[in-house]
């Protein structure tokens, strides 16, 4: 086997550690294939190529079967780059920087979006994450040190036939304004360019992930006591939403990004603009709304790998609360 054949994620390591550890790690790379896909591991296990008997055995006249649907969404043109609005740890003194290609896959995420000031939270998702995953690979040996940066975009359509939008599905959600005032909204979070992953830890295996994004936050289809309030096709956030999420691998609810698990952190919601249309709700959404330490968890499920076709399709995760 040599060391084209491998993926890119297996090419650098291998190229950073040796033949001796080729050895224990196709070992374990084996064992793994034959109980799954371990929780800390990203990647899927190799793929045996066929045989030449078999290949010679083959009857040349058969027509090849129509090529099975991917269960992601389309790649953009070009692939998906890592967010340049976000900038990347400093490589450690004396690590290798690399820039292998990506593994492809896609995952779920499910969760909640707290919003303090009215004491509620609301249901997200799911929503289909595109992911390529280890754009840019950083490692120290002698330290041990490990970074793997991964970019996502979410996906969504509205109808089978409507184009794709990048964000998470639109949610409706129910809140007491004023602690007794029922009011019914649909909240739209959509992408500003892709979700940049971040893991890092050792060369055994990485510690935490931390997704950083920028979202724009629009509000509309508001009801309050049960009647219409008309906010307008414009009642946003004045700026976007700095939206930084981590799970680590320690704890009672471990985060990996081949297999999925809850994502938290606290959003700051900015001032809301064009609302309204016959007079100005800005104040009344930003003064209702707005605001820091608004508690945030997404569960990502299970990655669906492309190569290999690995936990295909990706299953829908079941939200932690």
């Amino acid at each position: 086997m040599t060391v084209k054949a491998l993926p890119a994620r297996v090419a650098v390591w291998i190229a950073a550690t040796g033949s001796a550890a080729l050895v224990a790690g196709v070992a374990s790379l084996a064992a793994a294939s034959s109980a799954g896909p371990a929780a800390s591991q990203r990647g899927g296990p190799i793929r045996p190529a066929a045989s030449t008997a078999a290949a010679s055995a083959a009857p040349s006249a058969t027509a090849r079967p129509a090529a099975k649907p991917s269960p992601c969404p389309a790649l953009p043109k070009g692939g998906l780059k890592l967010n340049p609005r976000f900038p990347l740890p400093k490589a450690p003194r004396g690590a290798t920087v690399t820039h292998p290609a990506p593994e492809l896959g896609c995952a779920y995420l499910k969760g909640y979006a707290d919003v303090r000031k009215l004491d509620g939270a609301s249901l997200v998702g799911p929503g289909l994450a595109n992911l390529a995953i280890g754009l840019r690979v950083v490692y120290n040996l002698s330290t041990g040190y490990f970074e793997e940066d991964t970019a996502a975009e979410l996906d969504y359509k509205t109808c089978a036939t409507c184009r794709i939008e990048h964000g998470l599905p639109p949610a409706r959600a129910t809140f007491l304004a004023f602690g007794f005032m029922p009011v019914s909204a649909t909240l739209q979070l959509t992408e500003i360019g892709t979700i940049n992953i971040i893991g890092v830890g050792t060369t055994s295996a990485l510690a935490s992930n931390t997704a950083w994004a920028l979202m724009e936050l629009r509000i509309y289809d508001v009801d309050v006591n049960g009647q219409p309030l008309d906010v307008g096709a414009h009642c946003q956030t004045k700026q976007a939403l700095l939206v930084k999420l981590t799970g680590v691998a320690a704890g009672p609810q471990p985060y990996s990004l081949q297999g999925g698990g809850p994502l938290t952190g606290e959003i700051t919601i900015p001032p809301f603009e064009g609302c309204g249309v016959t007079e100005n709700l800005d104040p009344l959404f930003t003064g209702t709304v707005s605001g820091p330490a608004n508690y945030a968890v997404l569960t990502q499920g299970p990655i669906c790998t492309l190569i290999g076709d690995l936990g295909c399709p990706p299953p829908v995760p079941k939200p932690v609360r």
